[in-house]
């Protein structure tokens, strides 16, 4: 079991980039957190490890409207295996599966959603420009435009077009990463909108095992 907290909801220390012994450099979209054999060793884990730190702006909590019920049947779950049109493979939508049929049996309401085309493409888009701009920060003019090509290559099996943004974020324009930190708190705010109608929102961490 692993746990993922929020951006700015944990510290940074020993993340690359930046590169290891340089003061230099900035961390945004990093996440890292403790894994464990099971929940309740991941909890006391994560009650140890991340007390608040307010004089570092380091494990700030986040209190959310969620209701808490003593029974899973009382929650509303949404769960999607695909976005814009790129799905996940058999395995894992079977551990999904499961999942899901773990949580229908608990008694919880469950449906399958689909996440906005549009909404999709632009978090991917802004990711994408994010990545650039952050994993580029190290590097000189030469190895990032190797850094381009070679992603670049890798994104013609995609539908998701985003060699501009790619472009955009290893040419390390404090401008353009400005506006991709706008847009990455628009599509958030904006993806919470399915959190009006549903407690929580269950997918897959990853396309393939």
């Amino acid at each position: 079991y692993g746990s993922k907290p929020t951006q700015n909801g944990h510290i940074h220390d020993g993340h690359i980039p930046p590169l290891p012994r340089k003061d230099l450099g900035f961390t945004a979209m990093n996440s890292t957190g403790p894994l464990a054999r099971n929940v309740s060793d991941l909890k006391a884990i994560y009650d140890v490890c991340y007390q608040p730190m307010p004089q570092y702006q380091q494990y700030m909590r986040v209190e959310t409207d969620t209701p808490k019920h003593r029974e899973l049947g009382k929650y509303k779950v949404a769960y999607f295996d695909s976005l814009v049109g790129m799905g996940c493979s058999r395995a894992t939508k079977e551990g999904l599966t499961r999942v899901v049929n773990a949580l229908e049996e608990q008694g919880a309401s469950v449906e399958k959603i689909s996440i906005d085309d549009a909404l999709a493409r632009r978090i991917l888009q802004c990711w994408v420009k994010l990545f650039g701009f952050v994993a580029g920060q190290d590097f000189s003019w030469p190895i990032r435009k190797v850094m381009q090509l070679k992603i670049n290559s890798d994104l013609k099996g995609s539908n998701i077009e985003a060699s501009k943004q790619l472009g955009e974020g290893l040419s390390l324009d404090f401008k353009e990463y400005s506006k991709a930190l706008l847009e990455q708190k628009e599509c958030t705010a904006e993806f919470f909108a399915y959190f009006e109608k549903y407690d929580f929102i269950v997918s897959p961490t990853t396309v393939t095992t």
